[in-house]
């Protein structure tokens, strides 16, 4: 983490005290969260049962029966006790124009490098405050503005968390634990109703090294937010370290034509 990050986080969350920020209300609301970045990460509860929606071929929602998911592992259950795994699929290219890659961005502290995009991405700064706390390597888009909320896309990189490195010790296969560290993830950033959809559930090779990626549509109503849905993609890499390495993509509907930039980033993903 840069050190004017790690300056940023001490002092907000000294400033927190007696500030008048709820931080339950804002481990609920995702923009929040990202507007008062660095506050601190909740500590993560078993995801709840979501509804269950179709994303068609070209990117468009269809209608479906609703069905209750299971919940999937908690951190003090263990991913092999009750992580229930969606089928195997790849992920669909997305259509659309992307984003202009402009270079390799790397993360020294992940070990992992994505795709540097330009066209209204930028790196997190002292300046425009757009950091996320707990994350290593940040680009972020932001896509709406409606007062102090903002709403945005994100490609992040981090090593393992706490949280998830507890998962992680109870043992089980990369699959397990990076569905597992995907909903863990859900439920931390998205903790307000929305229903899920299974878009993808593949394992990765990259540079050589194993990893799994774990995609899904989720559908919401934030307003005064426009955007109504997002794809969100989450992969755990083994880069060679003792606990791998977390990948977290999302991109809201109200900029499907850059829906292509996840497809990129998990193509042209890199270790080292």
């Amino acid at each position: 983490m840069p050190e004017w990050m790690r300056e940023e986080t001490e002092a907000n969350r000294a400033a927190s005290t007696g500030a008048g920020f709820d931080e339950q209300e804002m481990r609920r609301d995702r923009s929040r969260t990202y507007l008062f970045a660095g506050i601190g990460a909740a500590a993560v509860a078993g995801i709840v049962a979501l509804g269950v929606f179709v994303l068609t071929g070209d990117g468009s929602s269809g209608e479906a029966e609703v069905k209750a998911r299971p919940g999937v592992t908690t951190p003090s259950a263990g991913p092999e006790d009750r992580t229930v795994l969606p089928p195997h699929k790849e992920l669909a290219a997305f259509r659309g124009t992307g984003s202009p890659v402009t270079g390799m961005f790397p993360d020294p502290e992940s070990g992992l490098q994505v795709p540097q995009f330009g066209g209204g991405w930028v790196e997190p700064n002292k300046k425009n405050r757009l950091a996320q706390s707990g994350w290593t390597g940040q680009q972020i888009l932001v896509t709406e503005k409606k007062g102090t909320q903002l709403w945005y896309g994100s490609v992040l990189t981090s090593p393992l968390g706490p949280v998830e490195r507890r998962i992680w010790d109870k043992g089980g296969s990369l699959e397990k634990n990076a569905v597992a560290v995907a909903s863990n993830l859900e439920e931390r950033l998205y903790g307000f109703p929305h229903e899920t959809a299974e878009l993808a559930s593949q394992p990765l090779k990259v540079d050589g090294r194993d990893g799994w990626l774990v995609a899904r549509h989720l559908k919401y109503d934030r307003k005064p937010i426009r955007a109504g849905s997002e794809v969100v993609a989450i992969a755990l890499i083994d880069t060679g370290e003792r606990y791998p390495s977390v990948l977290f993509v999302s991109l809201p509907d109200t900029h499907k034509k850059l829906w292509p930039d996840v497809n990129t980033v998990i193509s042209q993903l890199k270790v080292g």
